[in-house]
This record gives C-alpha cells, structure tokens and sequence, in this order.
C-alpha cells in the first residue's frame, strides 16, 4: 500500500468509526473500532497525511511521538486516595489523568472538534517502561483509567526493524486488536503530492530521470547511507531560500539532506547544471514579451541542439512559471466569487450590521481551526474590499458602486487569461521539435494535466498546442499498448502436457 492508498483509507475508518458525515445504519461499536498501525520506512509521509486528513475531514488532530515520553507523561502521576472493602478502609494507588488524553480534551475545548484523530508515532520504538502503556492503548484504548474521548479514532505509526534498531514486534495477540497497514515509498505518488506543494523543480526534473534515487536506504556496517521524501521535500525548502538570499549550494550542504554519498554527489551535480539553465534561459522574459522572431528563434534552436537534461530543465523551469500565473490567476477568481457573494447576501441588509456579523463569523471559524490561513486570508481580503467599496460609495448608489468594482475584477481577469494563454503558446513554440515525443514536451504536458488548476484553466480556455501534445501522448500510450499486445500473440503457444 502507498501513502495516497493509506491516506484515502484512514479517511473512510474516520467516517465510518465517528459518524462523520452520513450516519449509517449499522454503526461500528466502540470495542470493535480497531486502531489502525501503519508500518512504513521513515520519511514517506506517515504525519503529513494526518495532518491532511484532519484539515480535509474538518476533524481534531494530537499528535505525540512516543520515544519523547516517559511512563509518567503516558499513564499520568500516581497518587493515594482511601477506599472501604468489607468495613476496611485501605490506601488505594490512582493515577492522574494521562498528558496525552488531557490533550485530546484541550484539542476539544479550544477547536471545538467533537470527532478527531489520536496520532501515536514510533508505537514500536519506546522503552520497555512504556510497552505495557502503548499495549493497552491498542487494545482498550485507554491510558491508566481514563479512555479516549468518544468519537476520537486511534491512529499508530512505527517503522519496520530494518530501519530502526530499537523497533519491538508486536505479538499476535496484538495484532489481532489493530488494523496494520504496510506502506511503501512510491514515487509516482509523492510526485504528485510534490507538484500541489511546489517542490523545486530541479528536484522534480532529476526524480524524473532517477526515480530510483527517490527512496534509498542502505546498511554498511556501522554506516546507514539513506535518503527520504522528507528530504528531498525538506532540501527543496533550503535551495529555494538560498536562491532567493543569493548563498550558495555545495555538496556537503545537500549531504545533510541527502545522507547518501553517491546520490547527494549527483544531484549536485545536476543542480549547479540546473541553475546555468536558469540563468541561461529568462523564462519570465520568453513567455511574456513579444520577441523579435529572430530571438525567439536563436532559442529555439538553441533548444534543439540541447541535451535531453538541459530540455527537461527548460520544461520544468516554465512549468513552474506557468504554475504561479495559475495561482495567481485562481486567487483573483476567487476573490470575485468570494465578494459577489457578499453583494448579494447583503442585498437589502444594514451594511453595517451585515459587515459586523461576517467578521464574526470568520473570527471564529478562525480560531476555531476552520479554515486554514491561505483561506482565512482570502475570505478577509474579500470582506474588506466589500467593506471598502460600499463606504467609498458616500452619496452614490452602494449597487452600482459594488457592480462597478465586479465589472473591474472581471477584466482583471480577463487580462490574465489573456497573458496566461500566451505564455502557454510561447512556452510549446518553444519547446515544440520536429519530433513530437521530445521529452520536454511531454513532460510539460503531463505536468500540466496533472495540476489542477492547470487543467482547470485549460478546459475553460483550450490550447490548441497543448491539445496536440495531448492527442500525441494519447497515441504514444496506445502504440505501447499494441506492441504489448503484439509481443504477448508472438509467442509461440506451449502445448499441453498429457
């Protein structure tokens, strides 16, 4: 099972356990709600998808990662109360309640998530103290005396032993109480996740023609050579700050991230190649401004005469240019939407009483985790632009005002899909050769059909180049599906055996 495949099964056991969403006719009963135990290498993703989850479910989210904890911290402090048996008063040991429940309470007080997600990490990797601890969390989802609040589902992580030392084998009887999943790094799948979060694209271009260096983990002894998603992800956050603070990047550097002496070398490698590209290339200056024919033409052949590297580069360089133009693009449309809907909600209301009230709204929905920040922003600039609008309308008509402005954000948009559709026209003529199959084509193309917001602008409003590109990678897959089929009728038929 890959990352995605576990991500999407975690959210149907979320709603099937806690009722979110449809409730059904046969609800799963709390002893019967099995803990789900994802076994994986370390670095895929196993936090990041619940985080995702819990954003995407609209759930609760703690998290704890169990090697930072002591007994105490998991099963709470012991302290003696008096209890009576047969006329006889004894001192009984309780204990207080447990620091991770408290925080599950805390996480329910202050977001007001009555569904969520307990997060164990490296469930197989604490000390011999906490064993019996996290046993009993699997089995009766309890710490000490206290239980898991209701409506809260278990989720437990650890890695195989080959990765980790110190990792413990849960029996049978264990195992029996747990739902385990084993997750294996896919690159195919992490690509994508990869492209929707912007990871520098000399990362994307160099996966593309080393795949195999995605996941890497190898024991020399004493010596653990290893490379993660998570570092790549994390080296693709450190390059794009470097480059905008002009530092350098070496090779020890990327080592730190890249903890494998052969691959960390290479990518270093490519990366300063990459970077001359960039520096060779003025993408913004090619997709934008109207070239003399004899310019565009120089590059253009000058792309012709490229390595398969250096087109795949270019391709990746203005795919990522290409990708800001769409965000942008989407936040102005939006935007639109967001403040059409609050000419029309306030449509006969006190503006004033209407402003009030939606500012509430958002500072709760805020507070209470709702919507992420990026959302929060968008929905704040949008009321405070109707804000705005309406008080600068004075003595005027509010109404016309409000269309006056819709009016100027429609060809806002406009513009933009104006620029945008050159860009797309500028970015194939230059990337199109002789033959259609050319990498740095069909690597934009895929690229731009895997991107939502790409694929999304491009249905609205068609490129008649990318369509082609479309149409070519079409009959590419089909002319492998007959040279399949070919091989597979060209074997000579064995004859049954009497």
């Amino acid at each position: 099972m890959n990352i995605k495949e576990a991500k999407d099964e975690i959210k149907r056991t979320l709603k099937a356990y806690t009722g979110l969403g449809k409730t059904t006719a046969h609800p799963i009963p709390v002893s019967k709600q099995r803990p789900i135990l994802m076994i994986g290498p370390p670095g895929i993703g196993k936090t990041a998808i619940m985080e995702q989850i819990a954003q995407e479910c609209g759930a609760g989210l703690v998290s704890y990662t169990m090697t930072h904890h002591t007994r105490q911290s998991a099963i709470g402090l012991p302290y003696l109360r008096e209890e009576s048996f047969d006329g006889n008063t004894f001192q009984v040991t309780e204990y207080t309640m447990s620091e991770i429940i408290a925080s599950v309470y805390e996480c329910i007080r202050t977001t007001g998530h009555r569904f969520g997600i307990l997060f164990i990490d490296e469930i197989n990797c604490v000390s011999e103290t906490l064993v019996p601890i996290m046993l009993q969390l699997l089995q009766n989802k309890m710490f000490g005396t206290h239980c898991i609040p209701e409506h809260w589902m278990i989720v437990a992580a650890g890695n195989p032993p080959e990765y980790n030392r110190s990792v413990r084998e849960f029996d049978m009887v264990t195992l029996d109480r747990v739902r385990k999943m084993e997750i294996e790094a896919d690159y195919t799948v992490w690509r994508e996740y990869a492209r929707e979060n912007h990871v520098h694209p000399a990362i994307l271009t160099y996966l593309s023609i080393h795949p195999e260096y995605f996941y890497s983990s190898r024991l020399d002894g004493a010596q653990h050579s290893f490379v993660t998603a998570r570092g790549w992800e994390d080296l693709s956050y450190l390059l794009r700050s470097y480059e905008d603070l002009g530092e350098p990047v070496c090779t020890a550097l990327i080592s730190q991230y890249l903890q494998h002496e052969d691959i960390s070398h290479d990518f270093a490698l490519y990366y300063s190649l990459f970077r001359k590209y960039n520096d060779g290339y003025d993408i913004p200056k090619l997709l934008n401004s109207a070239q003399s024919s004899q310019i565009r033409q120089k590059y253009h052949d000058r792309i012709l005469a490229a390595s398969t590297d250096e087109r795949m580069a270019v391709a990746a360089l203005m795919y990522e240019y290409l990708c800001t133009s769409f965000s942008l693009y989407f936040e102005e449309k939006i935007f639109l939407e967001k403040f059409t809907q609050h000419c029309k909600a306030s449509d006969e209301q006190d503006l004033t009483e209407y402003i009030r009230r939606q500012r509430d709204v958002l500072k709760i929905r805020s507070q209470n985790h709702l919507l992420s920040a990026k959302d929060a922003a968008m929905e704040l600039r949008a009321l405070q632009t109707f804000e705005d609008t309406a008080c600068t309308s004075a003595n005027k008509n509010v109404s016309e005002t409000l269309r006056l402005m819709i009016d100027k954000q429609q060809n806002i948009l406009m513009r933009m899909t104006e620029t945008i559709s050159h860009q797309l026209d500028a970015a194939y003529d230059l990337l199109s050769l002789k033959d259609r199959q050319d990498l740095g084509v069909l690597h934009l193309t895929t690229d731009l059909s895997r991107n939502e917001q790409a694929a999304e602008f491009l249905c609205l409003h068609p490129c008649r180049a990318y369509l082609n590109a479309c149409k070519c990678l079409l009959f590419t897959d089909q002319e492998e599906q007959l040279k399949s089929m070919a091989a597979k009728l060209s074997q000579p038929v064995q004859k049954e055996t009497t």
